[in-house]
């Protein structure tokens, strides 16, 4: 049986290892951190895993994560050298693991050089921001909320409007599903107004508690019955900083689309043998997913899918 290698994304950081500073000569100096059987490891890599962009650990804190991240390295570059022994730099599957990493990696290295090129001041856009969003600020809630997600196909969502118009409650939905054996699972949540789609937010925000609406999903719908809110408001100091944060976000997208854009429209791209049939143009843009989804970056899961 053909053996299978998982290569976890710490693979990038030894490749790095083995790709750029995969050299033996003497007196190391300070731009590295370490030598693994000769062979070197750059201080540059180590700093890279120690704290997040725009962290700023203390010294004791920024030792330790030095140190753990230093061993990990040299872990990874004991195994690396190890796997160059092998000689399993030549499976075709690791080969072509290392160039899907190195591609990744160049990839995100000129988004990075066009987003910055392309960055100016986005503090005018702040004030814009808090004011066409008072659900998401002066007048933010938290909220709670009885939620039935249903599979169901699309020509259906209609069917469970009038039923969810009809209904009382959510748990009268939930049989009326049941009987039509449509697939469907109840949740209770409490989410701030952050982690509500911005696009339904609105509606979310308008509803009475009691009140019950059907958001369309992709694989169906999501039944929202609101339990309660609490209003928890954030003054535009308070939201200066993440609204920063997103817009700035925002912007790299924006970039980054344009990037690809521009690049595809210029290029030569000619598809070959069986993916022939897969000609379809351009992948499906992120400009949705990037209005539905979270509008500040508190990383929960939405309690209201889109």
């Amino acid at each position: 049986m053909a053996r299978k290698y998982i290569l976890p994304a710490a693979l990038v950081i030894a490749l790095g290892a083995a790709l750029a500073v995969n050299d033996r000569g003497a007196g190391y100096g300070p731009d590295f951190a370490a030598a693994v059987n000769g062979e070197k490891i750059a201080a540059r890599q180590v700093e890279g895993l120690v704290a997040p962009p725009g962290a700023a650990p203390g010294e004791g804190e920024r030792a330790a994560g030095q140190a753990e991240a230093l061993e990990r390295i040299i872990d990874q570059e004991l195994l690396a050298q190890e796997a160059r022994k092998a000689g399993l730099e030549r499976d075709p599957r690791v080969a072509h693991a290392i160039e899907a990493a190195r591609r990744q990696v160049l990839a995100h290295a000129w988004l990075e050089r066009v987003a910055g090129a392309g960055g100016g001041e986005i503090g005018s856009e702040v004030e814009r921001f808090y004011q066409d969003n008072p659900a998401l600020f002066r007048q933010r809630r938290i909220y709670r909320v009885l939620e039935v997600t249903a599979i169901a196909p699309q020509e259906m969502v209609a069917e469970i409007r009038k039923a969810a118009a009809s209904s009382g409650n959510l748990y009268d939905v939930a049989a009326w599903l049941e009987a039509r054996h449509v697939p469907f699972n109840v949740s209770t949540a409490s989410r701030p107004a952050e982690q509500i789609p911005l696009h339904i937010l609105p509606r979310v925000a308008g509803m009475r508690e009691g009140q019950i609406a059907v958001f369309p999903m992709p694989r169906g719908a999501s039944i929202v019955q609101l339990l309660r809110s609490s209003a928890m408001p954030m003054t535009e100091v308070q939201a200066a900083p993440v609204i920063e944060r997103y817009l700035a976000n925002r912007r790299r997208v924006d970039v980054a689309l344009a990037e690809v854009g521009r690049l595809r429209a210029g290029a030569s791209i000619e598809y070959l043998g069986d993916y022939r049939a897969l000609r379809a143009g351009p992948p499906p843009s992120p400009t949705r997913a990037r209005e539905t989804k979270t509008v500040l970056p508190q990383g929960a899961d939405n309690a209201v899918s889109n």
